[in-house]
């Protein structure tokens, strides 16, 4: 039996805020970041089921996050997944060094952060789930303050990278990827792969018409104001960039 519940199952630092703000764009779906971020197993598993079953209901889950869930997600068919990752692994890892250092994660004009979560609290309030609305205000506020903290003195840093950890980085990378592969594909339940780069440098309006057929809802058009953080060219990101070409020639990883 197909779950009106689907996990977007992913390596951190791979676009899966921009893809569930894509989501939940969509009036049949309901996409969220953090309901597993913080929650108890219950209290999670209490708000997904206390939803109308009309709908579907998408959660992420980040490498690393939540073993128990993850475990959950890979053994249960009737849980649709979305397993997204990144093909860069160098400006993968450029994104992950600079969000843990910097404390910015994502890229989004500020008026339009907010009139995601109002037009969220409106439609919220319109299904009873008043709860939202005040989690709303007060997550709106803290946007705000965010932005003028953060945001605004955030530019990307010239940073020399170590070839050791980057290799670490990389050979966990794969392990992770090759065990979701794996596990998916043991299993009876339906799955999708979509990459960073799908939405961000391909046919993204393929790539999202792909994903609204796999989880069974009507094709639209999704926008978002996600922008990206660090677009300059590897040169102006890393001092040592020959020494990284040079490493990435040796391991026949591309390096542009």
């Amino acid at each position: 039996m197909r779950s009106n519940l689907f996990c977007i199952l992913a390596a951190e630092r791979s676009g899966t805020s921009w893809l569930v703000d894509l989501l939940d764009q969509h009036p049949q779906i309901r996409c969220t970041n953090d309901v597993l971020a913080t929650s108890p197993h219950d209290s999670a598993a209490s708000f997904l089921e206390a939803k109308p079953g009309s709908q579907k209901f998408g959660f992420k889950i980040l490498q690393w996050q939540n073993q128990g869930w993850l475990d959950h997600v890979l053994k249960d068919p009737s849980i649709p997944v979305i397993l997204q990752w990144r093909k860069d692994p160098v400006r993968h890892y450029y994104s992950v060094i600079s969000a843990k250092e910097s404390g910015v994660y994502h890229a989004k004009p500020l008026l339009a952060t907010i009139q995601d979560r109002c037009r969220n609290a409106l439609r919220s309030a319109r299904q009873g789930e008043f709860w939202y609305v005040g989690f709303a205000i007060k997550s709106v506020m803290k946007i705000a303050a965010n932005s003028l903290l953060l945001r605004r003195s955030y530019q990307p840093k010239l940073r020399t990278i170590d070839l050791e950890q980057f290799e670490f980085f990389l050979e966990a990378r794969r392990a992770w990827l090759s065990k979701c592969r794996e596990q998916l594909e043991a299993r009876s339940g339906s799955w999708i792969e979509v990459t960073y780069e799908d939405l961000a440098y391909a046919d993204r309006t393929r790539t999202l018409s792909r994903i609204q057929e796999f989880l069974g809802v009507t094709a639209m058009e999704l926008k978002s104001t996600f922008t990206k953080l660090n677009p300059e060219p590897l040169d102006s990101l890393f001092r040592n960039i020959s020494e990284l070409r040079t490493f990435c020639n040796e391991h026949s990883i591309d390096c542009k």
